[in-house]
């Protein structure tokens, strides 16, 4: 008999437990359940966004390594067609976007870095780019200006631009003695850069505004767009990035003194988040 009393007991509190999931359901969330549920989805993507964020820099690091190999190949195939040189500075609609545009179908698209966008409103002039906007170049003569987010050595142009010594020029690709340490192209703010090592980066330099402060044409490769580095395609077909400390390391013209390690004028680390 207290056998069975216990059992009606149990049975009658599972009644009872059932009964109140029931009304819970037919309720829905209370208005603190609510907010908790809420406060935990907000949580949640504060800190994933983060991660998701960094994926899709990580991407476009990545898109913009292979956009250099694409403009390495076209490269390539132009030196093999012209003595194992690059094409020649020149003025006009004669830049080397346009000379290599001859050798890849898909020249239009991969000379701009996906973390930049591609000017609307072009001056009535040549532009400076910057660390997420495209150069423009726009001479007399040219019916639309051209635009790019590619920088290339100006030491391997086949005739020297002005201001260049010559003599330190790379005649062909064949003229380099360690072609992975020489970088033919990478990510810049402008058409061309005339390296030299003496070269600096002042103390109050702005990766956001590379243009502001200017301690030479190294700097053409020193900005905000990839955070503390930049991605270059070299001599012997190869592309990495680069950390701006150590652009310094690598052998820019046949003459160029390097350095392990770069600061800024005032011994502060270049890239300064």
């Amino acid at each position: 008999m207290v056998i069975a009393m216990g059992q009606f007991v149990v049975i009658k509190q599972q009644n009872k437990i059932l009964e109140d999931v029931k009304m819970f359901k037919a309720k829905g969330f209370t208005l603190i359940e609510l907010l908790v549920v809420i406060s935990i989805i907000a949580l949640l993507l504060a800190i994933m966004m983060p991660a998701l964020g960094m994926v899709k820099e990580k991407a476009k690091d990545v898109i913009c390594r292979t956009n250099l190999k694409n403009i390495q190949l076209a490269s390539l195939m132009y030196a093999q067609n012209n003595d194992g040189k690059m094409p020649p500075y020149s003025f006009g609609n004669a830049l080397w976007v346009n000379k290599l545009g001859a050798y890849s179908g898909e020249m239009d698209e991969v000379r701009y870095c996906p973390s930049t966008k591609i000017r609307k409103d072009t001056p009535a002039g040549s532009s400076w780019g910057g660390p997420r906007e495209a150069w423009v170049w726009f001479y007399d003569g040219m019916e639309e200006p051209e635009q790019g987010s590619y920088t290339i050595n100006t030491w391997f142009y086949s005739s020297g631009r002005f201001g260049a010594d010559e003599t330190r020029n790379y005649r062909s690709l064949d003229d380099t003695r360690r072609p992975g340490n020489v970088p033919i192209f990478a990510d810049g703010i402008w058409i061309d850069s005339i390296v030299d090592d003496t070269d600096y980066v002042p103390d109050d330099y702005n990766l956001d505004d590379p243009t502001e402060r200017y301690g030479g044409n190294m700097c053409v490769f020193i900005t905000n767009r990839h955070k503390d580095h930049t991605n270059l395609g070299f001599a012997d077909g190869s592309q990495r990035p680069v950390d701006f400390s150590e652009l310094w390391s690598l052998k820019w013209h046949k003459e160029f003194d390097t350095v392990k390690e770069k600061t800024r004028d005032d011994g502060s680390p270049i890239y300064q988040p």
